[in-house]
């Protein structure tokens, strides 16, 4: 029991899963001279959307700041290889697997919903600008649509992959005497993520719940960052 109790003090202690922020930023890759021609002329983009609904520069406790913090359940991704198979690799073996691909899980994030259904408003802005409405916009929502009549053969057309895409992170972390999350351990970084389903939000006249608001998300690849926590609790001390 000594030795368990020295080398969890050499690793920080214990890691819990209600110490993690998740963030959704621009897409930082690299874009083609093409891409970029075409993220400056479409005007409504998510990332301008992120820029003007959600910016960090808004009042504390704006959008951006409550989109992140209220999100209450996440996973930290996982990845697995498809593969294929050779009989008779070598004489008198067997069946030889072998990888040929690489696999990412999607993504299912959870909120915890406010009186101004914060969440549900992000996520489905967001899957409203990958096949966009021609009278969509997050002006024309601000302005009452109930009295808006929209036309019937309205246009619905379906927006660059570059206009829609997003980075998503997940940073893993534990308390510290400092703040919440000033021990992170590991960092993932989605890229290429979007909404492809958002679920159903149920009310009910019976008893009161929290409502939640869930969304799965699909994504070209994930990698990560570590920051290596091993002794440094010891040495603080």
């Amino acid at each position: 029991m000594d030795q368990i109790r020295e080398m969890l003090s050499k690793a920080g202690g214990i890691a819990f899963s209600n110490t993690f922020k998740v963030s959704f930023e621009e897409d930082q890759r690299e874009r083609s001279a093409k891409s970029n021609i075409v993220f400056a002329n479409l005007n409504k983009t998510m990332p301008r959307f992120v820029k003007e609904q959600l910016s960090e520069d808004a009042a504390d406790g704006g959008p951006a700041r409550w989109v992140s913090m209220m999100c209450d359940d996440a996973v930290l991704p996982g990845s697995q290889m498809a593969t294929g198979q050779i009989n008779g690799l070598y004489t008198g073996s067997g069946t030889y697997n072998y990888p040929h691909t690489k696999m990412y899980n999607d993504l299912t994030l959870s909120w915890i919903g406010d009186a101004n259904m914060t969440p549900l408003k992000f996520v489905n802005t967001w899957m409203n600008t990958i096949f966009e409405d021609s009278q969509y916009s997050t002006a024309y929502l601000q302005k009452g649509t109930e009295t808006q009549k929209r036309s019937r053969n309205r246009s619905v057309r379906l927006n660059y992959m570059d206009e829609y895409t997003m980075q998503i992170s997940i940073l893993k972390a534990e308390k510290g005497p400092k703040g919440e999350l000033e021990r992170p351990s590991i960092r993932y970084v989605m890229e290429g993520a979007f909404p492809y389903s958002i679920d159903s939000v149920p009310l009910s006249y019976g008893s009161s719940t929290l409502i939640k608001v869930s969304a799965n998300f699909y994504y070209e690849r994930w990698y990560e960052y570590y920051t290596d926590q091993w002794g440094k609790a010891k040495k603080a001390k």
